[in-house]
């Protein structure tokens, strides 16, 4: 009995079930690395501040890194490099709801910090966000459909389901799924706050984070019987 091997694929977009940002303090040109690490630390507990503040509201989790300190260096000089001051750093990774209101809000405050940058949104979803089921569903029928005109074209029929398995799990092949998270970063501190020319310098620019809608693709392989006339 001869057998007919097919993929399957769907794609929507569909919208982000959470997004990440990074929050990162660095501190510079500091005279001593104790100077640095304390200059961090007192940018680093506004962060915190601003993070705790919305866990009710907005933040599903936060990560924090360890602090990094180090030397800066000048090498423009012809007689070898130049020890200019140190430097201190922590990263933290925060995950909150996709709410556009308040990440507009969060990305305003923590903007607002001296020597912080902000990186993202970058948004994210879920394997069993809603629609992904459908969306299986339809790429199950993709499959069908191919395997049903490849048979018809050999005068055949299709006949029984002999295996299903996502891509890599049985013949190999290129993975399906989630696409890549949509990015989008921060504004820089001071373009969150104003605007440009002509603007008044106490009147604040209204930027909205608006949540993203990804891309998601569903591959399936589906192997079925082939059944003659």
């Amino acid at each position: 009995m001869a057998d007919i091997l097919v993929r399957g694929q769907a794609e929507a977009r569909l919208a982000p079930t959470a997004a990440h940002m990074t929050i990162t303090v660095k501190v510079a040109g500091a005279r001593t690395q104790a100077e640095a690490v304390d200059r961090a630390a007192i940018r680093c507990r506004t962060v915190d501040a601003a993070v705790d503040g919305r866990r009710d509201s907005l933040v599903r989790g936060a990560v924090d890194y360890s602090v990094r300190t180090g030397q800066e260096w000048d090498y423009s000089g012809q007689k070898g490099r130049r020890l200019i001051g140190y430097f201190a750093t922590r990263s933290t990774e925060v995950e909150c709801e996709p709410n556009g209101e308040g990440l507009t809000s969060f990305l305003r405050e923590v903007g607002e910090i001296e020597e912080v940058q902000v990186h993202g949104p970058r948004w994210a979803i879920a394997p069993d966000a809603p629609g992904y089921d459908a969306l299986r569903e339809a790429a199950a029928g993709d499959a069908r459909r191919k395997a049903e005109s490849y048979a018809a074209g050999l005068g055949s029929r299709v006949g029984s389901l002999l295996w299903i398995a996502e891509p890599g799990l049985r013949i190999g092949g290129d993975s399906g799924g989630i696409g890549r998270p949509e990015t989008m970063s921060a504004a820089s501190p001071r373009a969150m706050k104003r605007g440009g020319a002509g603007q008044d310098e106490d009147e604040p620019l209204l930027v909205r984070v608006n949540p993203e809608p990804i891309t998601v693709a569903v591959t399936v392989e589906v192997g079925f019987a082939l059944v003659e006339g």
